[in-house]
């Protein structure tokens, strides 16, 4: 009998491996290529599954099966990154100013001025140096990346509730993209950066909103990607 058409490769790693009476996909063709072959399969799986839900007897429930196995694929992918904050942020050289000229200058003259009066009402009291800088960052950055996704999470586990009509399949894709994008260092960064910056006032944040728009109009023109435009806009419009 002569095949029509070539089988696809994982259709044949399939059938070899029953052939072969091995008990695992993994001992005919090794553990890497057997995760590649299962991320392909479920892959193709969910993404038929998500264009045919409309299909199911119950749409919401369905959908909420296909949210629940995207955010824990998010989860797993999210907790390799977290991992790798420290050490990404090992390799910033984040230098102190201890050491540079005018800091000793200025601490050795004011070491000489030791009878000069001092009012501690007027006198500056520095931050405390951190013995571990990169580690203080990273947990910080680790700990919002953590608490931003559980409030995007809580507000997905309220959206299950409504039905298919209210809350449609593509919106719960869209929300789910946005909780897996805060899973990077410089969302991290930026929530830090947001968190010490003083709130504006309603009307600058809707001047900022409409210059940003402007911009973006401007890059649509011209045929540039809008989309660092369009994450600060909805930075701005999140932001308290």
């Amino acid at each position: 009998m002569k095949l029509t058409s070539p089988l696809p490769w994982f259709m044949l790693i399939l059938l070899m491996t029953g052939l072969n009476g091995c008990n695992s996909v993994q001992k005919l063709i090794g553990s890497e290529n057997a995760a590649m072959l299962e991320s392909l399969t479920s892959s193709k799986s969910i993404t038929s599954r998500i264009q045919h839900i409309d299909q199911a007897n119950d749409r919401q429930a369905a959908r909420n099966i296909i949210i629940q196995e995207l955010l824990a694929e998010s989860d797993r992918k999210c907790a390799l990154v977290l991992k790798e904050v420290p050490e990404q942020i090992n390799k910033w050289h984040l230098g102190s100013v201890d050491g540079d000229k005018l800091t000793t200058m200025l601490t050795e003259n004011i070491a000489k001025r030791e009878f000069d009066p001092l009012n501690d009402e007027l006198t500056n009291n520095p931050l405390a140096a951190t013995e571990n800088p990169q580690k203080e960052l990273a947990d910080t950055i680790i700990s919002v990346i953590e608490k931003q996704r559980q409030q995007i999470l809580s507000t997905l586990k309220t959206r299950e509730e409504i039905d298919i009509h209210g809350y449609s399949m593509r919106q719960a894709l869209q929300d789910i993209r946005y909780y897996h994008n805060s899973c990077s260092i410089p969302y991290g960064i930026s929530t830090v950066a947001a968190a010490t910056t003083p709130a504006m006032t309603p009307e600058e944040k809707q001047a900022a909103i409409d210059a940003l728009m402007q911009l973006r109009q401007t890059l649509i023109e011209q045929g540039i990607s809008t989309r660092a435009v369009q994450q600060k806009i909805d930075a701005v419009i999140m932001a308290k």
